[in-house]
């Protein structure tokens, strides 16, 4: 390979160019001479994103709190959480109960329903009792239980269950006004804080609610939760109110009723975890062996699961210590666990682990413990295990006392003896070492004593992880030691007092290298167990990048992000401030799966379109407007409605909260706010008065329409959510799929993609009905599918305000192309193009087919936004199509266009240039600069393959980008990545990738070969102080003209382990990521897929940076690695070398986005993370001025 001197003149002016959005323009050039027909295959298209781990499932053994105090309805402030009231010799009454029922309990322990002591209202106010009914809240029954319902607002009675765990029980009439049953009468009490002091005293009582037929409508206030209330669920009816105090009452009123509705959760809702579930006193006979998860709610191992937790029968004490030893045994697979007598190994029956053949040497073991109370009984260790110092795991913080002396006997003993030891020594140490393990290591110095050390992965041995959650009661602590080396830290001693063993309990977490959670209501113990499982089986995540609503950080900067979670076939969209500094508020501003929760209770709430192709018009999306064999109960479902969810009828159950708005992976959020073109008032635009783009963008209600965030759903809809707000504004859902979202109702529904490509969307000037000479400035959006279909859409979007009264005339069209389209993954670039129509230029979406088109070809489509708007589509006319002839071949059966660059090369705003790649290698340049669109034609300029000598091309299917040759202003440079990263085999391939920089010389035909291109290297370095970061050669680049001018540059991601010479650390890394130009340098992002022969989870990737003319770091430091604010040599490596990237470990970066200079990227572990960049620095190049299409 050439490794020649650059030699570009000093400070040229380097120009860039690339579109912020992607179109496909539909035309047909002839093919060139016939090759001989080969049968397309199809790829083995993945229906998950490629961005989740494929580890072996963990196992989790969940161990609930069956005490006698599980059985209280009260959750106070009070000793054990239970109510007191004076007594008349001058002491208090502990209560425990505040309803009878069918235990008959005694008088002592149920409070008097018409007490009059003083504060009694408290036990019916939720701020003072934590369980009682809580008008903010939405009550839902437990997962695969039917919800309360009244027959009708008018019913004098309402009888609902006593306890649905027990029939026998029978039922109550909750509206029984007689004054034996005033007691279940639906009422609670507010709380007036008179003295501001955040404590609910006895004094201090306000309204009395009582919940009647003769009350219409109840004032829940602008801080309620609710779900169930209509759109803004600050007011609700009698009936919606009276359904969900019976909920609350069936499902919620008892402290065991709570923790089985958290349990039953995020069990209904959890996948790719192996689960088991036991009580510490085992009243019931309710444990159960961990089990992978099979079936639904009333189906397989999580029904079964499901009826032992719904089990729990609340008696006896707390022996915590023996529970989460026999939780350790069982782990270790020894005699004295819940379930086994004797000694047992990994694969036996009464062993959790798997054994090594299938991946039982990289399992996740965790314990999650529930209680209430205060642990006793006896302790099931007598040795301190937590400050001997016999691994780097204990000692330090971990110790007991402040002098590093232990005490016996505690639960934390109990957790750090099964989280140091080795739990399975027939196993390889293969356990992957996370943070968790990484950052509680007291002494780094072991780390290859305890830890295994293979190039950039850590292992550990088999182990047990510890959470706990503390139920309604709170320890002396609040938060766990922040530096695990300070051995100064005291931990109280539990031996002294009840609450201190609260601390135990945290301090039992922290050695387990888990998390404590202190739930003080039934929502907090929701969320805490909900948080754990996401940890836990990495089931969440997300693929697409944020989006913001300014390019500067500003007043009101927000940020829009999308999140999925595959195993529930749930997404959210979320909205947060952007800080002055860039840094982003953690808290949310809005959910939209929250605030969809609220608006889609019926399916008659929302407006959502499709399309008639028929009749050319957009339709509402309900069944008496579809032509479609689906029933109007299956469209209500996709509607909203949970009507029919299983167990009332035989749809799908959604997840209670957050269950409507479905997975959203491969789209960006699209921020549409008012027109904010630029330069738009020149020739070729148009240039008469009233006509001008500068009138368009004033007109008022264009100026002031209102924000909205786009963004596609596997839901099957592209859903407008407001942008302020976050509630859904309308929905489109594509005709083509119609048929398919039945799949989506179906219990046993495994996860399909639908629509799954981000929007665009951009001021075009075309004729309103397709027809005719007169044109308007029009918003149009245009939508594909992804992995979920071949076919695009576009929308008028001018008007932010569609809805199914207004929408004939706002769908636009939809376009599919059965031979030539494929799955739509290119996002289109909407372009002015230079072809014209009654004296205006055309404008069009240019994209490239996609995959597993019937052809099997690569070819570019340029579709004219106006073309199909009149209900038909005629080549030539409406679309065109150029084909690259690049077929499919006997080696390569299938063949496909990624995603196209379009150039505008002379400045005047017209679409002149597109390149594209495809999955043969081949880089294409289509020339459009030619107003007969018969003239429009394409090149191929190079093939890309690993190594000269190898058959095998490298795919390319991302948007290159292209720059101007500064000594030669009629060329480019076009840079662009290999690799592809939507098949099944793409997530664990290990062929070797790369990315180039090639020089197109416009008037030379020939293609280039890779032997004439510069090669720079790639290092990886584990620094002290940047991490596990990259150097980047800068080898210089001769552009000269003639014979023996280099031809531009490439990298090779074939790195080996820091350290050393040879050898390929991350094979398979591949920048499949969208390439970004910023400043003087080149910003790329990389994958690293999962080793397929290991069980091991894949390894995150790269953020790089480099200049595009060469490929090479440049002198500059690049990144703002300290955070001081300045780039300078505290930037770079000891020795000066610039560091050119740094390593996400663990977690795989998204597309990354520019406010200003700090990039932002979204990782797949759901974390957001920001670094300034240089982008003003100066090359040797000079200043690269980067322009917009």
């Amino acid at each position: 390979m050439k490794k020649l001197a650059f030699n570009i003149s000093t400070r040229a002016s380097i120009t860039l160019f690339f579109s912020t959005m992607l179109f496909s323009i539909s035309t047909q050039s002839a093919p060139p001479s016939a090759a001989p027909v080969v049968t397309p295959v199809n790829l083995n298209i993945s229906s998950q994103p490629l961005e989740l781990t494929l580890g072996v499932e963990p196992n989790i053994m969940m161990i609930a709190d069956d005490s006698g105090s599980m059985e209280d309805e009260f959750m106070t402030p009070d000793k054990d959480g239970d109510y007191f009231i004076p007594n008349n010799s001058g002491g208090s009454t502990q209560y425990w109960k505040l309803f009878d029922h069918c235990l008959n309990y005694s008088s002592s322990e149920v409070l008097p329903w018409n007490s009059t002591a003083t504060g009694v209202w408290r036990a019916r106010n939720s701020d003072y009792n934590k369980i009682y009914y809580n008008p903010l809240n939405t009550y839902e029954p437990w997962a695969g239980k039917p919800a309360m319902a009244i027959s009708s607002a008018s019913s004098s009675s309402f009888s609902v269950p006593q306890n649905p765990s027990k029939p026998s029980c029978g039922n109550v009439d909750i509206l029984a006004n007689s004054s034996n049953d005033l007691q279940y009468y639906p009422r609670y009490y507010t709380w007036n804080d008179i003295n501001n002091d955040d404590i609910v005293d006895s004094n201090e009582q306000g309204s009395h609610i009582l919940i009647k037929p003769s009350t219409a409508t109840y004032n829940i206030g602008s801080n309620s939760q609710r779900t169930d209330c209509g759109t803004d669920n600050t007011s609700c009816t009698y009936v919606q109110e009276i359904n969900n105090f019976a909920n609350w009452f069936t499902y919620h009123r008892r402290r065991e009723f709570v923790a089985k509705y958290a349990f039953g959760s995020v069990t209904g809702g959890t996948e790719s975890v192996r689960l088991g579930y036991a009580t510490i006193n085992k009243n019931n006979n309710d444990n159960i062996k961990i089990a992978e998860m099979t079936g639904n709610l009333t189906t397989g191992t999580k029904k079964t699961l499901l009826d032992k937790i719904y089990k729990l029968n609340p008696y006896s004490g707390t022996p915590l210590r023996e529970s989460l030893n026999k939780a350790g045994k069982y782990f270790e697979c020894k005699a004295g666990s819940f379930f086994s007598s004797s000694d047992s190994s990994p694969g036996n029956s009464n062993c959790p682990v798997l054994p090594a053949s299938q991946g039982g040497e990289c399992q996740q073991n965790f314990t999650l413990l529930v209680t209430d109370g205060f642990y006793n009984g006896s302790s099931a260790l007598s040795n301190d295990k937590d400050s001997d110092g016999n691994t780097a795991f204990d000692k330090g913080a971990y110790s007991d006392k402040s002098d590093g002396s232990g005490r016996s006997k505690t639960l934390a003993d109990i957790a750090m003896h099964y989280y140091e030891r080795d739990l399975q020594t027939t196993l390889n140490n293969k356990v992957p070492a996370v943070s968790r393990d990484l950052n509680g290591l007291v002494d780094s110095s072991m780390l290859n004593t305890d830890l295994l050390v293979d190039g950039s992965l850590t292992y550990m041995h088999q182990h047990m992880k510890t959470f706990t959650i503390g139920f309604g009661v709170d320890g002396t602590l609040s938060a766990m030691p922040a530096d695990v080396t300070n051995q100064a830290f005291s931990w109280p001693n539990p031996t002294t007092n009840d609450v201190n063993k609260i601390d135990d309990l945290r301090h039992a977490a922290f050695n387990g290298r888990g998390d404590f959670y202190s739930a003080s209501d039934p929502n907090s113990l929701t969320k805490a167990l909900t948080d754990i499982f996401e940890e836990i089986a990495s089931a969440s995540g997300t693929a697409s990048a944020v989006a913001f609503n300014t390019q500067e950080i500003q007043a009101e900067t927000k940020v829009y992000r999308a999140f999925f979670n595959t195993k529930t076939n749930t997404g959210d969209l979320v909205a947060q401030t952007v800080n002055s500094d860039g840094s982003i508020d953690p808290s949310l501003v809005w959910s939209a799966a929250n605030k969809l929760d609220s608006k889609a209770t019926d399916a008659s709430d929302r407006e959502l379109l499709s399309y008639n192709a028929t009749t050319g018009n957009g339709i509402p999306f309900r069944h008496a407007n579809l032509t479609t064999t689906l029933t109007e109960d299956e469209i209500n479902y996709l509607r909203g409605s949970r009507a029919l969810e299983v167990p009332t009828g035989s749809f799908r159950a959604r997840q209670q909260t957050k269950g409507r708005l479905g997975d959203i992976i491969h789209s960006t959020p699209l921020f549409i706010g008012a027109p904010n073109f630029n330069k738009r008032d020149f020739s070729p635009y148009p240039v008469t008065s009233g006509e001008l783009y500068s009138e368009f963008a004033e007109v008022s209600s264009i100026a002031n329409r209102k924000p909205l965030v786009y963004v596609s759903a596997n839901d099957g809809i592209l859903h407008a959510f407001n942008a302020t707000t976050g509630v859904e504004e309308f929905g489109y859902v594509p005709s083509n799929i119609i048929e398919g979202m039945k799949d989506l109702t179906d219990p046993n529904y495994d996860h399909k993609y639908y629509v799954d490509l981000t929007p665009v969307a951009n001021d075009v000037y075309i004729r309103p009905t397709g027809t005719g000479s007169s044109h308007d400035w029009k918003t149009v959006l245009i939508g594909g599918q992804g992995a979920g279909g071949k076919s695009y859409f576009a929308l008028d979007i001018t008007d932010a305000n569609l809805t199914e009264s207004n929408g004939a005339s706002k769908v636009l069209w939809e376009f599919s192309h059965a031979a030539d389209l494929g799955y739509t993954y290119s996002p289109p670039s909407i372009v002015m193009t230079n072809t014209e129509n009654n004296g205006n230029k055309r404008w069009a979406a240019v994209f490239g087919n996609g995959y597993n088109s019937q052809s099997g070809g690569a070819k570019l489509f340029i579709v004219f936004i106006d073309g199909g708007i009149d209900g038909t589509w005629t080549l030539s006319d409406d679309y065109l199509i150029i084909d690259t002839a690049a077929g499919p071949t006997s080696s390569l059966p299938m063949n496909g266009l990624g995603i196209p660059r379009v150039i505008d090369s002379d400045g005047n705003g017209t679409a002149d240039y597109a390149y594209a790649g495809d999955l043969h290698g081949n880089m294409h340049r289509f020339d459009l600069t030619s107003s007969n669109t018969g003239s429009w034609g394409t090149k191929n300029i190079f093939t890309a393959r690993y190594l000269t000598t190898s058959a095998s091309p490298q795919p390319i299917t991302t948007k290159p980008i292209v720059a101007r040759n500064p000594n030669f202003p009629d060329d480019f440079i076009v840079s662009f990545s290999t690799g592809s990263w939507f098949t099944t085999a793409d997530g664990t391939s290990t062929d070797i990738q790369s990315i180039y920089g090639i020089w197109d010389t416009m008037a030379n035909n020939t293609s280039i070969a890779k032997s004439d291109l510069v090669e720079q290297v790639i290092t990886n370095v584990v620094d002290n102080t940047f991490g596990n970061i990259r150097t980047l050669t800068d080898n210089t680049v001769t552009y000269t003209s003639g014979n023996g001018s280099d031809k531009g540059w490439f990298i090779d991601l074939d790195v080996p382990m820091a350290g050393s010479t040879s050898g390929v650390e991350f094979p398979g890394e591949r920048a499949i990521r969208n390439f970004q130009s910023r400043g003087n340098y080149l910003f790329i992002n990389t994958v690293i897929p999962q080793n397929s022969s290991s069980c091991v989870p894949g390894t995150g990737g790269f953020e790089m940076a480099m200049n595009p003319l060469t490929g090479g770091s440049g002198s500059d430091p690049i990144f703002d690695f300290n955070g001081d604010g300045t780039f300078d040599a505290s930037d770079n490596l000891s020795n000066n070398n610039v560091v050119a990237g740094r390593r996400f470990d663990g977690a795989i970066p998204s597309d990354s986005t520019f406010i200003g200079n700090k990039r932002y990227t979204q990782l797949s572990d759901k974390n957001i993370v920001s670094i300034d960049t240089n982008t003003g620095a100066g090359l040797t190049t000079g200043r690269i001025s980067w322009k917009e299409l």
